[in-house]
């Protein structure tokens, strides 16, 4: 196997995400998971993707972040049921 390919192998890994919501007057609202996913590096950075789950309430959804440098993008691919007026 060859460097190029050794380097855009998927990796298992474990993620801990963690996000923080702040509102004016408002506590912070934190929200923490645990979960597998897989970890890739590209030519222009690392891939970490992972499965959402019904705890998330996004069953059904990939999640990616692409970290390239100082930016990250966030994205999600999929399907998702959002609640009654919504």
């Amino acid at each position: 196997m060859s460097d190029i390919e050794t380097r855009r192998k998927k990796l298992p890994v474990l993620l801990f995400i963690r996000g923080e919501q702040y509102f004016d007057d408002v506590d912070p609202d934190a929200t923490e998971l645990t979960t597998e996913g897989a970890l890739e590096l590209t030519e222009k950075g690392l891939l970490l993707t992972y499965q959402e789950t019904a705890l998330t309430g996004m069953e059904g959804t990939t999640t990616t972040f692409e970290v390239s440098g100082p930016q990250v993008i966030l994205r999600r691919g999929g399907q998702c049921e959002l609640p009654d007026g919504v």
